[in-house]
């Protein structure tokens, strides 16, 4: 688990871009701040008209990586 990520999977039925939408609606209604992973362009474009932010699938796995190297570099920093 990674601090401030959320993983959200949707139900049987329903579409990953309907949870995106709730979602997505909901935090920022209530004032949160949202950033949404997705590489689809009407999605993007229906979660910056909310006033939330978009990054692409790309970029969410960089940071991922990046955020795994530096928790590594963290470990073997104070297990010396």
């Amino acid at each position: 688990m990674v601090e401030g990520v959320r993983v959200i999977f949707a139900r049987k039925g329903h579409s990953a871009d309907q949870v995106i939408e709730r979602l997505a609606y909901g935090a920022t209604g209530a004032g949160d701040m949202v950033t949404v992973a997705t590489s689809d362009h009407s999605q993007s474009d229906m979660v910056r008209g909310m006033g939330g932010a978009v990054i692409s699938a790309t970029e969410l796995e960089r940071r991922m990586i990046e955020a795994e190297e530096e928790l590594g570099r963290r470990v073997q920093k104070y297990a010396k």
